[in-house]
């Protein structure tokens, strides 16, 4: 069957389960069999045999040279045979393929693939325990470490959060029994994968380490959806406030203690607003944006302190000025002042007339 080419706007759904045994591909495995799904509709049942052009593939992923393409497609297809997924059901093991009916026509630059029917329960008609992600999201991705890494994290960005032992995020890797120091693991695999995450992807992850006694033994990532150049809603307001300050570049431990600092003033809902604003306030002449954020936080809480209850709860004459120039739309009342463009001896008209241009709300 032939299937309209994927884009990188297409999706790539799998089941978790089959996430926690992507382990031992390499990156043009990865590659692959995400162009192949990609082809499928994950949300019916319906398991066809597809015809792809190796030009195609070119398309999605341009690191592919053309003269190698390939022989890469033939390696990596040959490669996969030789990597069965293990699959354990009560006391019996199965070892099944991702496809069958894999095959390569020499000289046209086509090769046919189906989804293993073993495995199809994983791929196909799937409800509920999935996760999807588009091409557009890894086609960039230049190690399987950072695809790996990425298919995991995405698997939590509901949550927003993916707590994980040391040893089991080796595994999940593929790098099991290898940098045992923890150092030498986090500047050859771990930051060099989440600057990619970071660059190419539609998340942004930041991470902290649990120690005991000093020694590294699990790390939690902070998981965020691009969505301009700000994040998306968290529930946790404890998290949300902490992933806006990991994503300015603050450190981990000072933006741990701002937010405690912000959680015991009872102000989260005010900075999650605020921040925002802070942050479009800052600009290369107003010093680094870590210690600007923190400062300007601080000073924040400092007013908000000093401010009485009263005072924090009154509305600004310029919102009540608002709310009165809209009753008197709704009502096709027309305000004197305004219509003669000139503030009269009311304070809050003449805030009226600083605050809502007339170009703006067309009067």
């Amino acid at each position: 069957m032939k299937a309209k080419k994927p884009t990188h706007n297409s999706v790539v759904t799998k089941h978790n389960t089959l996430i926690a045994k992507m382990a031992k591909f390499h990156l043009s495995e990865l590659r692959l069999i995400a162009y192949c799904l990609a082809h499928y509709d994950s949300r019916k049942p319906d398991n066809c045999l597809f015809t792809a052009k190796v030009e195609d593939l070119i398309e999605i992923f341009p690191s592919l040279h053309k003269k190698r393409a390939y022989d890469v497609i033939r390696n990596t297809m040959l490669e996969l045979s030789k990597k069965p997924i293990e699959f354990r059901k009560n006391n019996e093991k199965f070892f099944w393929h991702w496809f069958s009916g894999f095959s390569y026509k020499e000289g046209e630059g086509q090769f046919n693939f189906q989804i293993n029917p073993n495995i199809q329960p994983y791929l196909l008609d799937l409800k509920k325990h999935f996760s999807k992600y588009r091409l557009a999201f890894v086609y960039q991705f230049s190690s399987a470490s950072t695809w790996k890494l990425y298919e995991n994290v995405n698997r939590w960005k509901r949550t927003g959060v993916w707590y994980i032992e040391l040893n089991e995020l080796r595994r999940l890797l593929g790098v099991e029994g290898k940098y045992p120091r923890f150092n030498s693991f986090r500047e050859r695999l771990i930051e060099s994968s989440l600057k990619e995450i970071n660059q190419k992807s539609d998340l942004v992850v930041h991470y902290e380490k649990e120690t005991d006694r000093k020694t590294v033994v699990a790390l939690k990532f902070f998981i965020d959806e691009k969505q301009g150049e700000e994040v998306i809603n968290i529930e946790n307001p404890k998290i949300r406030l902490l992933k806006l300050l990991l994503i300015c570049g603050i450190s981990h431990t000072a933006s741990n203690n701002c937010v405690n600092k912000i959680c015991k003033a009872n102000r989260e809902e005010h900075f999650i607003k605020k921040m925002p604003q802070i942050k479009k306030r800052w600009t290369s002449g107003k010093g680094v944006l870590p210690k600007y954020m923190l400062g300007a936080i601080n000073r924040e809480l400092e007013k908000l302190e000093q401010t009485s209850p009263q005072e924090q709860t009154k509305k600004p004459d310029y919102l009540i000025s608002l709310d009165c120039w809209n009753a008197k739309r709704q009502k096709g009342e027309t305000c004197p002042v305004r219509a003669r463009g000139r503030a009269g001896n009311r304070i809050k008209c003449k805030i009226c007339l600083e605050k809502l241009k007339v170009e703006d709300f067309g009067v």
